[in-house]
């Protein structure tokens, strides 16, 4: 019983200072996007950022906690638990994308730019639901790992882009690109710890998994929009 806690608080302490480290690289990402863009520019910026979210946020259709807790009562089914998900979030995320570009429309946002963060945004968190995962068989170890990594990828790509481009595309392109390729390593890493993940079509597992996710969804978005419609009103009006 010791050694549970022993673990557990280690394995929270070190999740713990992963994400320290990852606030602090945005705030500094942020503070330098800032400076480089002007204050009309990153407002607009902001904006965009705020509204593309969603489409990452409709992607994950709320499935996150429901599949960790699956997993962690029946570990040896954890391949075929986020399997029976990953195609139904394919066509949620080509919902997302659609909703959020006609969202970027009626308020008169760059589509390109809104097209490139909205992909970013459900790359983002497809990757991250795939590593979420672990936390059913308690591998925090791999989460930790990621988080240092991703939030690595994501400064560097960023500070790159605007040191040469001085532009919210370039800005766009490498937040695409960082999340395209942190996306690539947390299927990569999936595929070696757990397995390949098999695309299959099931209408009544999509139903199902649906209904599951629906209530975190809806939570979601509700808190979302909260802490985000200051930000998209401002811009629109």
């Amino acid at each position: 019983m010791l050694l549970n806690w022993k673990n557990i608080f280690g394995n929270t302490f070190v999740l713990l200072i992963a994400r320290i480290i990852s606030k602090i690289a945005t705030v500094v990402v942020m503070v330098y996007i800032a400076n480089v863009l002007g204050a009309s520019l990153f407002g607009l910026f902001s904006a965009v950022i705020a509204l593309t979210q969603f489409a990452g946020l409709i992607s994950d259709f709320g499935l996150v906690l429901p599949i960790i807790r699956n997993i962690s009562g029946n570990t040896e089914s954890h391949r075929e638990i986020v399997e029976n998900t990953f195609t139904a979030r394919m066509a949620w995320s080509l919902f997302a994308l659609i909703t959020i570009i006609l969202g970027g429309s009626l308020m008169k946002f760059n589509l390109i730019i809104v097209f490139l963060l909205s992909i970013s945004s459900i790359l983002e968190y497809s990757a991250i639901y795939l590593i979420r995962s672990f936390e059913g068989k308690q591998q925090i170890q791999i989460i930790t790992l990621y988080t240092i990594i991703e939030r690595f990828c994501f400064s560097t790509f960023v500070v790159l882009a605007l040191w040469k481009f001085k532009t919210i595309e370039s800005v766009a392109i490498a937040y695409l690109i960082s999340f395209a390729l942190m996306f690539i390593f947390s299927w990569r890493l999936f595929k070696h710890k757990v397995g390949k993940i098999k695309f299959q079509i099931n209408l009544e597992k999509f139903k199902t998994m649906t209904k599951l996710g629906l209530p975190f969804l809806v939570t979601a978005l509700f808190s979302m929009l909260y802490y985000r419609s200051d930000v998209l009103l401002l811009s629109w009006f």
